[in-house]
């Protein structure tokens, strides 16, 4: 401890106890610390009470600084921070962003770091982080900080890649890379894919063909059963249910069968979209002319009543698949016998018609033209624009209609 006037008060003892020192007032008494009091001649608290301060109390210094009240190095406007006793430091010698290094401070004694260059950011405090904390990407990975936590994620391994930040990121099937190690889609397609935050349903492979660096690459290559890709839009997935079911009415000897459709004005409608691209959906049903004396009512008509973008087509056989000609695109198919009329110059029809065996003339005999008949569906040549998944309905009657 530093005396005043370098002499050592001897708290009323004789000089000889203290080396001959002198106990004068003139001589200057010594501070002593927190409780600033001096001896008395007597050995009681007497004597000189402001240990070279103010007459009437002795210096007050809490924090050991060397500042408080009545103290030769003067006041102390915060006794309990060691770091600061000036106005100015007492407001900025602070730890705003809880990272153990101080604003400006007037000192920085134990305990103390600082000064810190910004002390709103708990990730840098010194000048060379405060310069060099950069996220120069914007990727919200940072380098260059004294630290990295929740205020500046990082070490970034590449700032100028935003798509490259702490380690070895997820990786995007997009032509670039969004590892450190600098690899271009290195894994396989499955764990790439679909586009990150997108829920594709019905996926079970995919490849990755990105089109340009930066761009999606995600290519659907299969979905599960009866699911289909029709818009080839990796985003929604296999957007598109096959109907019928894809093991339905595959080819002409497994038609779906639709029964009997007898001439009394009877009639069933189907409804299918005729996918996957290429597919075409097969019905059979029998066309049944029930029996006539007067006037045959026997008409089999099929037509679509829905037909979304006239992307549709059927072709019809009677009699057998072989008489099937799919390069003949309906979306109307007449067999009709109600009529009587002349046809590429041969009268036919069989209204009226007679069920005798010698029918009178001009009256046609009526006759049994039940038949099987069988229908392919599909996709028509001529359609324009990209296909849907909307489904056709198909009504096929017999007897409704008069030719």
């Amino acid at each position: 401890m530093a005396c005043s006037g370098g002499q050592v008060d001897s708290g009323g003892l004789g000089d000889s106890a203290f080396g001959g020192g002198s106990n004068s007032a003139t001589d200057g008494p010594m501070t002593t610390g927190v409780t600033g009091l001096t001896g008395g001649a007597d050995g009681s608290s007497g004597g000189d009470p402001t240990g070279g301060g103010t007459e009437g109390g002795g210096c007050i210094d809490a924090d050991g600084d060397g500042y408080g009240d009545n103290c030769p190095a003067g006041p102390d406007c915060n006794d309990d921070n060691a770091a600061a006793w000036t106005e100015d430091a007492c407001i900025t010698c602070v730890d705003g962003d809880d990272d153990g290094w101080y604003g400006i401070c007037d000192a920085y004694p134990e305990g103390f770091e600082g000064p810190d260059c910004d002390d709103t950011n708990g990730c840098v405090w010194s000048e060379e982080g405060c310069a060099n904390c950069i996220d120069g990407d914007s990727d919200n990975v940072w380098i260059g900080c004294d630290v990295y936590g929740d205020c500046a994620p990082g070490p970034d391994c590449d700032d100028g890649n935003p798509s490259v930040g702490e380690g070895d990121a997820v990786e995007l099937c997009n032509g670039i890379a969004e590892n450190c190690a600098g690899e271009v889609d290195p894994f396989p397609a499955e764990e790439m894919c679909p586009p990150a935050g997108v829920a594709t349903p019905g996926v079970t492979a995919w490849a990755c063909e990105p089109p340009a660096p930066g761009e999606d690459g995600c290519v659907i290559t299969e979905c599960a059963t009866d699911l289909v890709d029709l818009d080839t839009d990796a985003v929604n997935g296999c957007e598109c249910e096959a109907m019928p079911p894809g093991d339905e009415g595959v080819d002409c000897a497994n038609s779906i069968d639709l029964g009997d459709i007898a001439d009394n004005a009877e009639s069933v409608t189907v409804s299918g979209n005729a996918v996957p691209p290429g597919r075409v959906v097969w019905y059979r049903f029998r066309g049944v002319d029930q029996a006539d004396t007067s006037c045959d009512n026997y008409h089999v008509r099929l037509n679509f009543l829905s037909n979304p973008g006239e992307q549709y087509a059927f072709s019809v056989g009677r009699g057998s698949c072989g008489a099937v000609n799919t390069a003949v695109e309906c979306n109307d198919y007449n067999w009709a016998t109600d009529m009587r009329q002349t046809v590429g110059g041969q009268l036919t029809g069989q209204c009226p018609c007679s069920a005798a065996s010698e029918p009178p003339s001009n009256v046609s005999r009526c006759e049994n033209d039940t038949a099987d008949y069988y229908v392919a569906v599909y996709r028509a040549t001529t359609t324009g624009g990209a296909p849907t998944c909307a489904p056709y309905q198909l009504a096929i009657s017999n007897g409704v209609y008069d030719s």
